[in-house]
């Protein structure tokens, strides 16, 4: 029986370490807490809107090809559900009122506002964090 190897088995270089150590090591830092889970769905599902309206929506009445807009959709819906759920994650851990949860989510309904969010996310600070810091 023929073995199969891994990318990581066959792989023998010096980025070998980097592949396997330094990037893992960076998204779960990312996806550690709720604020930056948030940031990086949030714009995951923008991207996925801009698609659905920039290139399927045209493929679709302009071109007649209602596919993409089928396959481009359903996509954007999931991501959509992800980042409501990211979005209460978030609300529940910062410990939110609901003015900063509804402008967020009024903001993933509008192209390009979701780079707003992204800037205002990356100033709030993590609740984690300020309690692991030892009093001075």
């Amino acid at each position: 029986m023929h073995k199969r190897h891994s990318t990581f088995e066959v792989l023998n270089s010096k980025y070998q370490i980097l592949a396997i150590y330094v990037i893992p090591a960076y998204h779960l830092r990312m996806l550690s807490n709720a604020i930056n889970r948030l940031r990086i769905i949030s714009l995951i599902e923008a991207l996925s809107y801009l698609v659905l309206l920039g290139i399927a929506m045209p493929l679709k009445y302009i071109w007649g090809e209602p596919q993409a807009v089928r396959v481009v959709g359903m996509a954007h819906g999931v991501l959509f559900c992800l980042f409501c759920g990211a979005l209460l994650n978030a609300m529940l851990v910062q410990k939110w009122s609901l003015k900063p949860p509804f402008w967020i989510f009024m903001a993933s309904l509008f192209p390009f506002a979701p780079l707003w969010v992204e800037m205002w996310l990356k100033q709030q600070p993590d609740p984690q964090e300020i309690t692991r810091r030892p009093a001075a």
